[in-house]
């Protein structure tokens, strides 16, 4: 049986959906379902047919449009942001419908009148990055629009998002920088016969990726755009994301005037992105809240209500939104003495005791305050966590009894530790866990004779590897890598390729002066590779 034909283009992908849409509903669900249809009705659907979109799909809170030219992809975008605030403007906060809006550039696949590929996953990945209010786009799609519109989108760095093999560069227009745009610099609609030519983006395809984005393509075509759209990228704490770059005393000043200073002291974050804190305005006292780290960015308050979101270049982004205005601000972190940051302790930990293997632990910091008060649990072997509470003094922590622990953060970000068992000492070095961590076996070309194991020892918290791998039966190989589009590369001449998947398997390739061995590693679950 011959399958038919898929056809192919390039377009300018816009998917967008409603910020804490599951909120809105809980609290009203007829109202809520109702003021969205209004709004499609008089502002999204009347903005989307000027700028020359076709509504490709639309499933809840959630919208996918398919345009001809990225300008008009952005000014669309643009045209709907700036239409919500101004009906915003006259509605309280706790009943605001507020958009994240997503745009890429890339190749898709038509199935009748529905739209799948690669091209339609980065967009919502980008819609996802969002923060509410604002346009996040694709770097191609910056590339494309950067000179043609009168519009500066910040650069968000490279993003590693889910079921992505490649990082993604990011850029991104915020609400406050859509609502000051004056009017002179909105984008108009294009005429047909005017369009901007879409250009393929210019990257370089590993057959790894090429054969990572035809997965991509497959799992689309069974299970459809919107499951993956509304499947979280909230990553899983200590695996893939680590919350704790939010802990500290963050400082700044709001709309760029000096005198309206501002602090914002994150006093603790659990490994499920639950945050306790205080927050000063000019010499104020401190206000308590609790938040949820969502989407990388934390929200709090009721006139006014805070928005601050960490980005990629280690500054806090905050809005306040108050009756309708809105200020902006962009913190960074006190480096004050008085306040330094014990947040390298956080996160999981693990290693051996005594150098012997059957003898596995691991710690595990939950939360650091700014002060130094740790929360935690201790694992030794297959036994239960135990529970603990420390003080970071001198760079290290100290619990239990009656048999006493105490760990200290090396300046290589090692954990040194000993166990004090009545006078005997036991001692270990943990390191960070990655999800690259542990032993991996397998064999090459499907070959049972040609047996393989990589050994990822120590993972620095900026990608940086060393380990050693072991070929047959021969001696074990160190070496040092880099973190890299989650995949590491080494070795002389013959040059080694792994790549970590999202089943949790290692992709490897083996090259041999042209010659190209492949294998699949599995995560070693021996007592000795745990």
């Amino acid at each position: 049986m011959t399958l038919p034909k898929m056809e192919r283009r390039l377009a300018a992908i816009l998917a967008a959906d409603v910020a804490g849409y599951s909120r809105l509903t809980g609290a009203d669900e007829v109202g809520t379902l109702n003021a969205l249809k209004e709004h499609r009705r008089e502002r999204i659907d009347p903005a989307i047919a000027r700028h020359n979109g076709r509504t490709v799909r639309t499933m809840g809170d959630g919208l996918l449009v398919e345009f001809v030219s990225v300008v008009d992809a952005v000014g669309c975008a643009v045209a709907i942001q700036r239409a919500m605030l101004a009906f915003n403007a006259g509605i309280h906060t706790d009943r605001q419908i507020v958009l994240r809006i997503g745009i890429n550039v890339g190749d898709i696949i038509i199935d009748g009148g529905d739209i799948f590929g690669d091209g339609v996953n980065v967009a919502a990945r980008l819609e996802a990055l969002c923060e509410p209010g604002g346009i996040c786009i694709s770097r191609y799609a910056n590339e494309q629009v950067r000179d043609k519109l009168r519009l500066s989108f910040a650069d968000l760095g490279e993003q590693m998002v889910k079921n992505i093999a490649r990082a993604i560069g990011v850029f991104g227009l915020s609400a406050s920088d859509i609502a000051a745009l004056p009017e002179e610099a909105l984008p108009e609609p294009e005429p047909p016969e005017a369009h901007t030519p879409l250009l393929p983006a210019r990257r370089r395809r590993t057959p790894l990726i090429v054969a990572g984005a035809v997965i991509l393509v497959a799992i689309f075509a069974v299970g459809g755009w919107w499951t993956l759209h509304s499947t979280t990228v909230v990553l899983p704490p200590f695996e893939n994301g680590n919350l704790s770059p939010f802990s500290g005393r963050w400082v700044g000043i709001w709309n760029n005037n000096p005198i309206a200073t501002t602090s914002l002291i994150i006093e603790s974050v659990s490994p499920t992105g639950d945050v306790t804190g205080s927050y000063v305005f000019m010499s104020g006292d401190p206000a308590k809240f609790v938040a949820k780290i969502t989407d990388n960015a934390i929200t709090f308050g009721n006139l006014p209500k805070f928005t601050f979101r960490l980005r990629p270049d280690g500054k806090m982004e905050g809005t306040r939104y108050d009756s309708g205005l809105l200020n902006t601000t962009v913190l960074v972190r006190d480096q004050s003495p008085e306040n330094k940051n014990f947040a390298a302790f956080s996160g999981r930990w693990v290693g051996i005791w005594n150098n012997n293997p059957p003898y596995t632990t691991s710690l595990t910091i939950e939360s650091v305050s700014p002060t130094g008060d740790v929360t935690g649990s201790y694992v030794f072997m297959s036994g239960d966590p135990a529970k603990f509470v420390a003080k970071i003094t001198d760079n290290t922590i100290t619990f239990g009894n009656p048999y006493k622990f105490t760990f200290r953060l090396r300046p290589d970000d090692k954990m040194e530790g000993t166990r004090n068992r009545s006078g005997l000492l036991d001692t270990t070095v943990l390191t960070r866990y990655s999800p690259f961590s542990g032993r991996w076996v397998g064999i090459w070309n499907n070959n049972p004779l040609y047996t393989t194991s990589l050994t990822i020892e120590s993972v620095s918290p900026t990608g940086d590897v060393t380990g050693s791998y072991v070929f047959m039966s021969g001696d074990p190989a160190k070496f040092v890598a880099k973190i890299t589009d989650n995949t590491i590369t080494f070795g002389n001449p013959y040059k080694f390729t792994f790549r970590l998947r999202p089943d949790d398997k290692m992709e490897g390739t083996r090259n041999r002066s042209g010659l190209l061995d492949t294998t699949v590693l599995t995560r070693d679950q021996s007592p000795v590779g745990q």
